[in-house]
């Protein structure tokens, strides 16, 4: 299911392939994942990151090219504790691949740390 969540200057805005994700772009990529409806409510985002396009899409990349850009992500269910691995076409507003990691714990969050040492 494809979500439209980006404006349109940020659509037609063409950083180069390797600028880091925009505060914009991460809050859409959360949003594709949580639209999918493969998640439920007690999921952590733990990370949302650029997912690199290949070394021939970057070296042929020329100012104003049409770039698409792809949040790599990787979620924790609190629910049921799996882990989740996802490449997100912010571009496109879609789930490109979709992975449970079974028996992975992903890095502790900083609300983590804070739980461990409540008494």
């Amino acid at each position: 299911m494809a979500v439209d969540l980006m404006s349109n200057a940020t659509k037609t805005a063409a950083p180069h392939p390797l600028e880091p994700l925009s505060p914009e772009e991460i809050a859409s990529a959360v949003a594709i994942v949580r639209a999918s409806g493969k998640l439920g409510p007690k999921a952590r985002f733990v990370t949302v990151v650029l997912h690199e396009p290949s070394k021939q899409a970057v070296l042929a990349y020329r100012e104003g090219d049409t770039v698409e850009r792809e949040a790599f992500v990787i979620m924790l269910d609190n629910a049921d504790g799996a882990t989740y691995e996802a490449v997100v076409s912010i571009t496109m507003g879609a789930i490109k691949s979709w992975q449970h990691i079974p028996h992975v714990q992903p890095s502790i969050m900083l609300d983590e740390f804070f739980e461990c040492e409540t008494p």
